[in-house]
């Protein structure tokens, strides 16, 4: 399994600072405010899981108007804390399109993202667009920074990625799109999506669903 391939995680709350005050109890950290996501109708707060790796907390922006075709990340889909997606590290974005085209393999759209950090520095990236339709989706999303600054560069390195489980009813389909795309990631049989992270931080190892 390479963890290395990951680039962030997103966990996705119904209200950031429930989401944040949860991450301390149970990690021993304060995540980092990142922003808002511009037209996303989302925001967010972060804290580093690795070199260039990020966990991502997401919940409704309440000073913006819900997108009519439905917030960032399948935020409307959950009640509750949900690990929906994960995003994949690539700096051959292009590339990576031609691969899943030959092979067939649906990837979304790219598109440019950004940014602003509450001190003002602007973050850009380009991504394949990921699905809003889903609450969680076992199949990754790609992101290429560009060379330019990654968000897990700001944060404190205190909490570790130790170990990353993909689950899916349809395990050996999926195996065989990541094997296409050079995906190293083992995906485990279950009888739905699931995605589910192991963390080590100052309290300790703990699992998030």
């Amino acid at each position: 399994m390479n963890l290395n391939l990951i680039d962030h995680l997103v966990w996705a709350v119904p209200d950031l600072d429930q989401g944040v005050s949860l991450i301390q109890e149970k990690l021993g950290i304060i995540p980092v405010l990142g922003g808002q996501h511009p037209g996303r109708g989302t925001r967010n707060a972060l804290f580093a899981i690795g070199t260039r790796q990020y966990f991502e907390i997401i919940a409704p922006d309440p000073d913006q108007a819900k997108p009519s075709e439905g917030r960032w990340m399948a935020i409307d889909l959950i009640s509750e804390p949900t690990l929906t997606r994960w995003a994949a590290a690539t700096n051959e974005l292009k590339e990576k399109e031609e691969q899943a085209h030959k092979a067939q393999i649906p990837i979304g759209p790219v598109k440019p993202g950004s940014r602003k950090t509450p001190d003002g520095t602007l973050l850009e990236w380009v991504l394949t667009v990921p699905s809003i339709g889903k609450k969680v989706d076992p199949f990754p999303f790609w992101i290429d920074w560009s060379g330019a600054h990654h968000p897990a560069d700001r944060l404190p390195q205190m909490v570790s990625l130790r170990e990353f489980k993909v689950i899916s009813p349809y395990h050996e389909f999926l195996s065989r799109q990541f094997l296409a795309l050079g995906i190293d990631i083992p995906v485990e049989d279950g009888f739905r999506p699931m995605l589910s992270v192991k963390l080590e931080g100052p309290k300790g190892e703990i699992w998030l669903s």
